[in-house]
């Protein structure tokens, strides 16, 4: 993959790209017409709709990365700003336009700086696509606390939200007169339309719910009893349903995830045959585990699970 570039007042900024790759990586300087710039940015959708990425790598020498320009890089899962020479021992700021990372659901390491992957970074992966809260990426510095501090309260406030908020300004790319799921128009929005938007909202509740409950540092007492109720759907059915859908969407193949599942929604056996019911050959891990789960809640009594066969 060949990273093409435009200048901009004696700097060098990622314009898009030619060719293929798994692996995107940009260097702090490039040559151009015999003289090295600095790479400062990243231009408005200069790798719009590059599905092939799975890995993005900036020099902490970026400071802007403007709208949409890593939209629709659909299977990307991880994304690294490096620390360079130039910004060795000071923290890294960057400035995020519009939907950076629009439509990149498969998002899940976001690493700024030194250090390695952690509970951070994770959460700060999910909060670019899933979690209606920018300013969390406007201060990319906080200390740890602080940020997980801010992060529990978005949480909580989109938890809160309706299901259908936002769901008139929702659309892609910065098209504004086409609609959600990129039919028709904002204006004429059908029924299934609304019904997408709405099932993206529980999908990313759901996801986000599990993910905190997983990686749980500095989680609050509130946020966590938030957590686990919309995953039991102790006030929204739709909450627990959600979740199943994301286990078998994301995390089928996750033994910690489909164990934190059933830790928090505790189906009963009538429950766990439907789930089984809702797998398919490709999800074998999934299937022994609820498998073994409802032998345990059956005392190993001849029923469904004795029978049941991956």
């Amino acid at each position: 993959m060949e990273i093409l570039y435009e200048l901009r007042e004696k700097s060098a900024y990622v314009s898009g790209f030619e060719g293929t790759g798994v692996s995107f990586t940009v260097p702090d300087k490039v040559l151009i017409d015999d003289n090295y710039y600095v790479v400062r940015g990243v231009a408005k959708k200069a790798l719009l709709g590059c599905v092939g990425l799975r890995n993005i790598s900036l020099p902490g020498t970026v400071a802007k990365i403007e709208d949409w320009a890593f939209s629709g890089c659909a299977h990307l899962e991880k994304f690294v700003v490096r620390a360079t020479e130039e910004k060795d021992g000071e923290p890294i700021n960057i400035e995020f336009g519009r939907g950076v990372f629009d439509k990149c659901a498969l998002l899940r390491d976001m690493l700024i700086g030194y250090g390695d992957s952690d509970d951070r970074s994770v959460l700060l992966a999910v909060t670019v696509n899933r979690l209606p809260a920018d300013y969390i990426l406007k201060n990319i510095t906080a200390s740890d606390e602080d940020f997980f501090k801010s992060w529990d309260l978005a949480l909580s406030t989109f938890l809160n939200n309706s299901d259908f908020d936002g769901s008139d300004a929702a659309c892609p790319s910065g098209e504004e007169d086409i609609s959600y799921d990129y039919l028709g128009s904002i204006d004429g929005e059908m029924p299934s339309e609304n019904s997408a938007f709405v099932d993206d909202v529980r999908e990313n509740k759901a996801y986000l719910c599990l993910l905190r409950l997983k990686y749980n540092r500095f989680i609050s007492s509130e946020t966590e009893k938030k957590c686990r109720d919309y995953m039991a759907g102790t006030h929204n059915l739709d909450g627990r349903q959600s979740a199943w859908q994301v286990i078998k969407k994301y995390f089928s193949d996750n033994r910690d995830y489909i164990n934190l599942f059933l830790d928090e929604t505790k189906p009963d056996n009538k429950k766990v045959e439907e789930l089984l019911s809702e797998l398919g050959d490709n999800h074998a891990l999934c299937k022994s585990i609820l498998i073994g789960f409802g032998k345990d809640e059956k005392s190993g009594e001849g029923d469904f699970f004795s029978d049941f066969s991956l």
